[in-house]
């Protein structure tokens, strides 16, 4: 009978890297779960001082700053389960990829990871990466051009499911897309005068989509 021709060391070896591509993931997972229990300082235990500058500041912002970034918005949409890709470990330093539902829409993060003594902490990351539509979810597009949006609105509005929104730069110039809630008698004109209204929820958006380039804004679930 054949036996596992495996040489020790190297199956030895392939189980550590195995466990450590599970660690990795785990340290996204758990600070997931801090996330959406409000866990301000359980959360942070999962992050470098680097990683929260990465996430939640500017290159130039110190960490206080970042922080205080952090606090303004943190806890307030629920984070969903993550899908992985692209793991990779090598000695004390991990990658992976990872799309995960931020509030209704799916997000898309890089993480560099870092071991520090016998834990591994989220150090970057690299956000707003194109997302994937899913299979099987409705797509609407939303023509970008200067001053003109042309899309169906009762589509989106009455989207079930999964869906996503394809912001097609139809125009000469850069565009972005946002999406928010607003009363239904509210004065448009007016609330564009407004610096920030109360009347006025922000759903989600894309930024700096290109002349002649898409992007896609996708709902892992149907708006309210």
């Amino acid at each position: 009978e054949a036996g596992d021709t495996t040489p020790v060391a190297t199956q030895a070896a392939t189980e550590e890297a195995s466990a450590d591509e599970q660690a990795v993931q785990q340290v996204f997972l758990d600070a997931i779960e801090r996330w959406n229990a409000q866990d301000l300082d359980g959360f942070l235990t999962f992050l470098t001082d680097a990683g929260v500058i990465s996430s939640f500041g500017e290159e130039s912002n110190s960490l206080d700053e970042a922080k205080a970034n952090l606090t303004t918005f943190f806890g307030t949409v629920e984070l969903g389960t993550p899908e992985f890709s692209e793991v990779s470990v090598s000695g004390d330093t991990g990658s992976m990829d990872a799309v995960f539902s931020f509030g209704p829409v799916l997000q898309h993060s890089k993480f560099g990871l870092v071991k520090v003594g016998p834990d591994w902490k989220l150090n970057s990351e690299e956000s707003n990466l194109p997302v994937e539509v899913p299979a099987g979810a409705t797509t609407i597009e939303v023509d970008l051009n200067e001053f003109a949006f042309g899309t169906d609105v009762t589509a989106i509005t009455g989207a079930t499911g999964t869906f996503a929104l394809e912001a097609k730069n139809v125009g000469k110039q850069v565009h972005m897309l946002g999406l928010a809630r607003v009363p239904a008698d509210a004065n448009i004109e007016e609330l564009l005068k407004q610096e920030d209204s109360p009347d006025v929820e922000f759903i989600a958006g894309v930024d700096d989509v290109a002349p002649g380039t898409s992007k896609n804004l996708v709902f892992a679930k149907p708006l309210d």
